[in-house]
C-alpha cells in the first residue's frame, strides 16, 4: 500500500473518531492535516476566536461588576473608586 493510501486511512479513522464520515468531511468543516505527524488539526483561528469569545465574556462580567462598585458612593470609596474607574476605562479602550 502506497504512504499516500495509508494517511489517508489513517486520516480517515481519526475523522470517525472526531464525528465525521471522513478526512474530507472533517477538511470541509475546517480541519487541516498537518502531515508532519499524520494528523487533523483544528486550525488556530478557531480555537483563538473561541478564546477572544470567553475573554469577551468575562469582560462583561467583571465590567458589570466594576459599575457596581462605582456606583455605591459610600464614605471612603475615593481611591477604590478612582482605580475602578482606571481599570473599567482601560477594559473598554482594549487593546491598541
Amino acid at each position: 500500500m502506497s504512504k499516500m493510501s495509508e494517511l489517508a486511512m489513517e486520516l480517515d479513522d481519526q475523522a470517525v473518531e472526531l464525528g465525521y464520515e471522513s478526512y474530507e468531511h472533517a477538511l470541509a468543516v475546517g480541519y487541516e492535516v498537518d502531515y508532519k505527524n499524520h494528523r487533523l488539526v483544528k486550525p488556530v483561528d478557531s480555537l483563538l476566536d473561541q478564546a477572544h469569545k470567553e475573554w469577551l465574556e468575562e469582560r462583561d462580567e467583571l465590567l458589570e461588576q466594576i459599575e457596581a462598585c462605582i456606583n455605591l458612593d459610600q464614605k471612603g470609596w475615593g481611591n477604590i473608586q478612582n482605580t475602578l474607574i482606571k481599570a473599567r476605562d482601560f477594559i473598554k479602550r482594549g487593546e491598541v
